[in-house]
């Protein structure tokens, strides 16, 4: 049975892992995913500073989090198998939802450019571009999405 809960201290080392590989799907080389390591490494930290939901079918195949004092969607990541059988939407669904249910007005995401279409299918409108964490002379898509 599926389920989407709060994310655990424990779950921290499974989501790091989840997300190294969900990025590596786009087809990106070693070197870059290498680069990519530490802003993809969720810490017991992150996962108590920040709302971290995992979508739970006996094994983790998805999630997301939302730092509410920056009113953005800091991770969305799908276990490669699973990309494309509606997980994602049941997410990014939820992640609405929670964010209208602590009155954020509106989630920014800065957005893989593969991911981009993604979000832009789930109603989120790009405002802008911002440099990569990992790469500085690659620009990111910055969307926006209204929560009501």
């Amino acid at each position: 049975m599926s389920t989407i809960r709060f994310a655990r201290v424990m779950d921290a080392r499974t989501l790091s892992e989840l997300a190294l590989r969900s990025k590596a799907y786009w087809g990106y080389g070693n070197d870059f995913l290498e680069k990519c390591r530490y802003s993809l490494t969720i810490t017991p930290q992150i996962i108590v500073s920040q709302l971290i939901f995992v979508y739970d079918d006996y094994q983790i195949k998805g999630f997301y989090g939302i730092n509410t004092d920056d009113l953005e969607l800091t991770y969305f990541f799908i276990e490669p198998s699973y990309i494309g059988k509606g997980i994602g939407k049941q997410l990014f669904q939820h992640a609405l939802n929670t964010a209208k249910q602590l009155g954020l007005p509106h989630l920014v995401i800065h957005s893989d450019p593969y991911a981009e279409s993604f979000y832009q299918k789930m109603g989120a409108r790009r405002i802008g571009e911002v440099p990569s964490e990992v790469q500085h002379d690659r620009l990111l898509p910055l969307l926006k999405i209204d929560v009501d």
